[in-house]
């Protein structure tokens, strides 16, 4: 009985964390229902451009190299802009996001 008690429990954790993955990155079905795309150095979604790459860069913390990429977007809502952050994740998974709105930061 113990035994089946750790499955299930090691069964539910893996599903926990599994489903909170999903917090961070789209599968291919939420890209393709939600329009992203990657167009050169622009962010389309539903073919209108969205943000644009601003930089790159490496950094090295730990004694590992971190890729940064940044865009700028129009879009001054955090929903918005985290939904980006969300579509860049799932496409460069090993990157450092950072979206930022293009006009200059603000408290909306």
């Amino acid at each position: 009985m113990k035994k089946i008690n750790q499955i299930l429990i090691l069964s539910l954790s893996l599903f926990v964390v599994s489903c909170g993955a999903s917090k961070y990155t789209m599968s291919d079905t939420e890209i393709a229902e939600k329009g992203y795309s990657i167009d050169g150095w622009n962010v389309m979604k539903n073919g209108t451009k969205v943000g644009t790459l601003s930089s790159t860069e490496w950094e090295l913390y730990k004694n590992s190299f971190v890729r940064e990429i940044s865009v700028a977007t129009s879009f001054t809502k955090d929903e918005d802009m985290l939904e980006i952050a969300r579509f860049l994740h799932s496409k460069f998974p090993d990157a450092k996001i950072e979206v930022n709105e293009d006009s200059g930061n603000s408290f909306e």
